[in-house]
């Protein structure tokens, strides 16, 4: 049975209700059986999914926020997807979210409707991501619904149903912070420190220990990003979420020729959210949180200034750490740091494929390399460089071309190529991963690639 703690514990100021859609034709197209056995939830799956009859006990609603889109402040809230409840796992609630669902209060005009091929896009990356170890949400289930969306062209309309351990966002906190009042943001506040981080309720500086708590957690995750060289795409402040996963797959991408001002997003036409800019981002991000926790009166400016710098103090160290075991140095000082800099400035001066190139090196394959190089990079590594590389660098990545082709096959019915692929991403750091699934993009088609929103 679905609990409804965030309705039940928060002011219907966070939410607006919502009531059941009739689709078309709705059926289940993909089930992840992997989340359905963990979370124990058979039966709620179809119904949940397809939206034509809800479970019974669901009381959807569509969740409230603002946010700083492409650094302007607007208001939001869920237009195309709502909450259904949550799952209770081994003392943690996850989030039963549908996309897709129709339209709501928010949705500003839009059809609230979703495109099965940015569904699919979604289920792809999110299930690449858990894998290669970054916090994410997931996808529990795709169903189509018989409707027809009209975006750019007539496509396949569908609905997603994801697990997340939440979607409280920065923006909600803006939400509350903007649109209501200090005592929205303490309401906000103490239900998301008791959901995320109860370690903390009864420390008396608990509002900059849960901040740096965020902090940290979103440090962690831009380490893992940048050192994937996984591109966001729309680092909003709305899909910024507390629990630090990685929310929101829309114009997302991997980065196959290594270039640190690599943009993939139709949208960000000013490179604001290029692949190099998004710890900065999330740094900013941040600040905009640490401002709507100064409403509450507490602790003073200054206070989140220092967690910020320590953020992202610990940002740099993890970074350097993590980039030096992707070439198998155990150690970390100014000499290695510039190891690393010679090693990307290489990759951006031939172009060379970011995940390839790591993989050569703790293959022992350094044709292309610079001689001089190999060699100091090789009097650095140790007895424990193998193991050190064989962790943090997979074989295979979501590349954009097998993510477009999974999904072009999929609008035509044919999941043979898509369920060979996310069963291969699985397992990225397998020696034994299909080398179809390994080779980059054809460069003419690279330099012209972009992705889009599509929901």
């Amino acid at each position: 049975m679905l609990k409804h703690d965030y309705k039940d514990h928060l002011s219907s100021f966070f939410y607006a209700p919502i009531e059941p859609r009739e689709w078309i034709d709705p059926r289940v197209l993909l089930v992840n059986e992997e989340i359905e056995k963990a979370l124990h939830i058979h039966a709620l799956t179809g119904p949940l999914a397809t939206g034509k009859e809800f479970y019974s006990g669901t009381e959807p609603i569509a969740m409230a926020y603002a946010g700083h889109q492409f650094g302007y402040y607007t208001m939001l809230g869920d237009g195309r997807a709502f909450l259904l409840g949550e799952i209770e796992k081994d003392g943690v609630l996850y989030d039963i979210h549908c996309k897709g669902g129709g339209r709501t209060k928010f949705s500003r005009g839009g059809d609230g409707q979703a495109t099965l091929g940015a569904m699919l896009r979604e289920f792809i990356v999110s299930e690449a991501m858990h894998a290669l170890g970054v916090p994410t949400t997931r996808t529990l289930a795709i169903a189509t619904t018989g409707n027809t969306v009209y975006r750019e062209t007539a496509q396949i309309g569908a609905t997603l149903l994801r697990v997340a351990k939440s979607h409280i966002r920065v923006g909600t906190f803006e939400y509350a912070a903007y649109e209501g009042s200090r005592e929205k943001v303490r309401e906000l506040f103490e239900y998301t420190l008791k959901r995320h981080a109860p370690h903390l309720m009864g420390n008396e500086d608990r509002v900059l220990c849960f901040f740096e708590y965020v902090v940290m957690e979103q440090m962690k995750l831009m380490v893992h990003w940048m050192t994937l060289g996984f591109i966001h795409g729309v680092m909003n402040t709305d899909n910024m979420a507390m629990s630090g996963e990685t929310i929101d797959y829309g114009p997302c991408a991997f980065m196959e020729a290594y270039h640190p001002d690599t943009v993939f997003s139709s949208i960000d036409h000013g490179g604001r959210y290029a692949y190099q800019k998004q710890p900065q981002i999330a740094l900013w991000n941040l600040t905009r949180f640490a401002q709507t926790l100064l409403t509450m009166d507490t602790p003073e400016a200054h206070d989140f200034e220092r967690i910020l710098l320590r953020g992202k103090s610990f940002y740099d160290t993890l970074y350097w750490e993590t980039m030096g075991k992707k070439l198998g140095l155990s150690q970390m000082g100014e000499d290695e740091r510039e190891l690393i800099r010679s090693f990307l400035d290489h990759l951006q001066e031939n172009e060379m494929d970011y995940t390839n190139a790591f993989v050569s090196i703790m293959d022992e394959d350094f044709a292309g390399f610079d001689e001089d190089w190999v060699k100091q990079l090789k009097e650095k590594q140790s007895e424990e460089s193998k193991s050190l590389m064989a962790e943090v660098n997979p074989r295979i990545i979501p590349r954009n071309h097998l993510v477009e082709k999974a999904i072009a096959d999929g609008e035509k019915g044919e999941f043979e190529f898509l369920l060979r692929f996310v069963e291969a991403l699985k397992s990225p750091y397998s020696t034994n991963v299909p080398r179809e699934f390994t080779h980059p993009m054809e460069k003419e088609k690279y330099h012209r690639y972009k992705t889009y929103c599509g929901t």
